[in-house]
């Protein structure tokens, strides 16, 4: 997940607005002494157009920060007050922020640094991931009061022992019925009461009130870009530093860029958008750790401008390898600098986790995803028996026909990639001539709701139209057969889309394993808005687990009907209760492994004439292993 990016220098323009914002809490005067020794009055930044031009600036140099630092005199409702003006008389300079942030052990008044901030307890680094017990001293869980409860939906680092630091985004235009309500420091394992390794027991940790939330007062929760999304969280009382609780560093002020080098991020992969904790639907309870490079700037850039973002020389992007990135790291959390000093090894706090276009550890190429982008999912949840939760099966799609008269949803299919949808070349050969395939909608959950939303506490993005602009259908598909042999379609769609919680692939399975597993005796599911016994549409996905039906038993059902089964078709759902027929023809029969990984192994194409009643016939889908190599050939970037 991509965090706030910039050279050491770039990151400390907000490291000036965290001391200002700290420091300034404790006193304000109608008459103050500027840094040139003068007198001047104390008002609002934005008052004093010389200072409030450098406060905006996106990098400011040391000597600004020097100035800055010193023209600091209170607050007022939150919004920072300098001093301003020109009667000449003494005081005391500042020592520059530059200079105090140069080692652990020289002290920021307010923040609190010590020898101790940056250290950590020997790495314990367990299969490359599980973070050791007291590793990682600083981190925080951000507990949230809801309506349904409390829950942790943030991370944080503690940067003294009055402060955390977090994403502005973590505190700012939270969920109806949401508030911040404390900080969890200390914490390992969520579901242990006491952490202990084979040697030893952690101290318990420790739960403390949050007196003042502070964002960053230029951050805008409604832009996209995410620019300034930094806050501090003051707590009611000091911390008391422990081995389990220590500050982490702020970096060296000298100019340096980070790109090419690797860095850290851990936590508990929590996030405020989500209810469920990542996309991988098991929820972490243990601290976890990895290593992600930090990317060039310009690539950085270029990566987000597809997805219409732009991005400022202040945001930085790491992360990005196959299988690593901060989905083991908390959103608002800290990504770490890791240097080895005459003193030992100390970490330094140089981004915070902002926001990420796609799933964990991606790498997509944009034409066949693998399983660390596709086949993920929020939730295995159910909701009352058939009823999926939102953002399940975020793979699935409604293809959209343009009729005589109006428009409607005709079949279903899968989302394979950013540029195509797999379904059936039923759907759109066997159709009235005057039906036309015009769009295809993404992220839909219920088709008489916008934005579909759960219980109140969240909901979803809107479901996306994507226009239709090429249609692929299987040249060998007879359309007049029986048995509809190769019964396959592509679907390209109009533009790419971007990958989302309710919107992102289905993997195909093309991994040797997950090609041999077998049928015989196996479940699989099947989801969409299908239709009930009485044939009206669903308005609600559903979904239900089918067992497989052994070939030869089902090629002798089909073969009193006049129709010819392969080993290119699997048969699936016999034994079912009559009264629901859930799969959507042209949707996916989907197999998941034990990561929970989702796979399309087939095509929904056809059944018995009544197929919602007939519980012990069962219904025929294309094998979507056998045309592995049609799919390649006929998909382009």
């Amino acid at each position: 997940m991509p965090e706030s990016q910039a050279p050491c220098g770039k990151f400390l323009s907000y490291l000036t607005r965290i001391v200002l914002l700290i420091r300034g809490v404790y006193g304000g005067h109608s008459q103050c002494i500027t840094s040139d020794y003068t007198q001047g009055n104390c008002v609002a930044i934005k008052d004093c157009p010389e200072l409030f031009d450098i406060w905006e600036k996106p990098m400011i140099n040391p000597d600004e920060m020097e100035l800055l630092l010193s023209a600091r005199c209170g607050t007022m409702g939150g919004e920072q007050k300098v001093c301003c003006a020109a009667i000449q008389t003494t005081t005391k300079n500042i020592i520059s922020l530059e200079r105090k942030l140069h080692s652990p052990d020289e002290t920021v008044s307010d923040l609190s640094f010590s020898d101790k901030c940056g250290l950590t307890m020997e790495s314990k680094i367990f299969g490359g991931e599980y973070a050791g017990l007291g590793e990682f001293p600083w981190m925080a869980l951000i507990e949230y009061s809801k309506p349904t409860g409390y829950g942790f939906h943030c991370g944080g680092a503690l940067i003294s022992e009055w402060h955390v630091l977090t994403a502005a985004h973590c505190v700012r235009d939270l969920r109806r019925g949401w508030r911040i309500t404390s900080v969890r420091l200390g914490e390992h394992n969520l579901l242990n009461a006491t952490d202990c390794d084979n040697m030893y027991c952690a101290d318990p940790p420790e739960n403390i009130a949050v007196f003042e939330i502070i964002p960053h007062e230029m951050y805008d929760p409604t832009n996209k870009h995410r620019y300034h999304d930094i806050a501090i969280l003051k707590l009611v009382r000091p911390v008391h530093f422990t081995d389990y609780i220590l500050p982490i560093c702020f970096p060296p002020t000298h100019d340096s860029t980070y790109a090419g080098l690797n860095m850290t991020v851990a936590g508990w992969g929590k996030t405020i958008y989500s209810s469920q904790i990542t996309f991988l639907a098991i929820e972490i309870v243990l601290k976890l750790s990895s290593q992600v490079p930090v990317k060039p700037q310009d690539d950085c850039m270029s990566t987000y401008r597809a997805v219409k973002v732009e991005l400022k020389e202040w945001q930085m992007c790491a992360g990005g390898v196959k299988g690593k990135d901060s989905c083991s790291g908390d959103s608002g959390g800290p990504l770490m600098l890791y240097n080895q000093t005459v003193t030992g090894p100390i970490y330094y706090i140089t981004g915070i986790v902002s926001f990420g276009p796609t799933k964990c550890g991606s790498q997509d190429n944009g034409l066949l995803p693998g399983p660390d982008v596709c086949g993920l999912q929020p939730s295995e949840r159910l909701l009352g028996g058939y009823v999926t939760s939102i953002g399940q099966f975020p793979w699935l799609a409604l293809l959209t026909v343009a009729k005589p008269v109006i428009r409607g949803f005709h079949c279903g299919g899968s989302l394979i990639n950013k540029n195509y949808v797999l379904t059936a070349a039923h759907c759109i050969v066997n159709i009235p001539k005057s039906w036309q395939l015009v769009s295809v909608r993404l992220g839909e959950h219920q088709l008489d709701a916008d934005p579909d939303c759960e219980e109140e506490e969240y909901c979803a993005d809107s479901p996306i139209d994507v226009p239709v602009s090429e249609v692929i259908v299987h040249a060998e598909y007879a359309e007049n057969e029986i048995g509809k042999p190769n019964d396959i379609a592509l679907v390209r769609l109009g533009y790419p889309v971007t990958y989302t919680r309710y919107i992102s692939p289905i993997c195909l399975p093309t991994k040797q394993e997950i090609m041999n597993i077998g049928f015989n005796g196996t479940y699989m599911k099947v989801a969409g808005w299908g239709r009930s016994e009485n044939d009206s549409q669903s308005n609600i996905k559903r979904q239900q687990k089918i067992p497989i039906t052994p070939a030869d038993a089902c090629k002798k059902i089909y073969k009193k009907a006049g129709a010819t089964l392969t080993d290119k078709q699997i048969c699936a759902g016999a034994g079912q209760r009559p009264n629901l027929c859930l799969g959507d023809s042209g949707g996916p029969l989907m197999y998941s492994d034990e990561r929970l990984v989702w796979y399309i192994f087939g095509i929904m194409s056809f059944g018995p004439a009544a197929r919602c009643r007939m519980r012990e016939i069962p219904e025929v889908y294309t094998n979507v292993p056998k045309y592995l190599l049609w799919i390649e050939q006929n998909i382009k970037p």
